[in-house]
């Protein structure tokens, strides 16, 4: 539906109805714009459903369509006679009334869960070390076995630090050579409780696996796994400040 099409169909019901109404006009009063181009019409459509009653199928088939995002409410409407008059009972039964809130609260946040998952930066990268490819690697693997090469090429994790868009903070490090992930939390741990640094766990936040550790400078070094959308660029800053190694990345097709 676009504001043209509304106004076309709504100034038709005005001219059935016998209103002299301009039905732009009202519809922008409606809905507080001054202009047409005030905001996006109709990026979300609510749909009700009048009947007098509602089979079970239907009922669940809209429950799952506003689990996926929809906003469809089923209103049953029943006419009783009395006397000759016509009453009619309205009642709305999904969602149901006391709990409409709770359903808009879950509705926005499925929606933000949508929002972040198709935000995600999921792009593969082929990437090229002492003229080895390895090819279609998340941006993790990617990054970790690029440093992990310039380690074992003799650059230091001081070094990788100073790079542009690094810092201190994608490291953690032990004042030993440590070959087990299980170890090195451990370390951490007792540097901790002596008023080191807090790890808090946070085994979940580096590569801690017995393979992923770096050894470098007589210490044992883990890596960040947190790695936003710049990925492919913090590579890039690598690739540039040791050009001698000849180091490729690319977004795989």
């Amino acid at each position: 539906m676009t504001l043209e099409k509304v106004t076309e169909l709504y100034a038709g019901l005005l001219r059935k109805s016998g209103k002299d109404t301009d039905a732009r006009v009202a519809i922008l009063g409606f809905l507080d714009w001054e202009d047409a181009e005030d905001s996006p019409f109709a990026q979300d459509v609510r749909i009700v459903l009048v009947s007098a009653e509602f089979s079970k199928e239907l009922t669940t088939s809209v429950m799952w369509l506003n689990d996926k995002g929809l906003d469809i409410r089923c209103v049953r409407i029943k006419p009783y006679s009395d006397n000759g008059r016509v009453l009619v009972n309205v009642q709305q039964i999904i969602p149901l009334p006391e709990a409409q809130d709770y359903v808009v609260g879950i509705k926005h946040k499925q929606q933000r869960e949508r929002d972040r998952e198709s935000s995600r930066d999921l792009t593969k990268l082929n990437v090229t070390l002492a003229g080895t490819s390895y090819q279609r690697l998340n941006k993790r693997q990617a990054i970790l076995r690029t440093v992990k090469f310039l380690c074992d090429s003799g650059i230091t994790p001081d070094q990788i630090c100073k790079v542009e868009g690094w810092g201190p903070n994608r490291f953690r490090s032990a004042d030993a050579i440590i070959t087990s992930g299980a170890e090195f939390v451990a370390w951490q741990k007792a540097q901790e409780s002596k008023g080191g640094r807090s790890w808090d766990d946070q085994r979940i936040r580096f590569f801690c696996d017995d393979n992923e550790l770096i050894h470098s400078g007589g210490k044992t070094w883990a890596l960040s796994n947190q790695w936003g959308t710049h990925t492919f660029e913090l590579i890039g800053e690598l690739i540039k400040a040791f050009p001698a190694l000849a180091i490729v990345c690319e977004e795989a097709s």
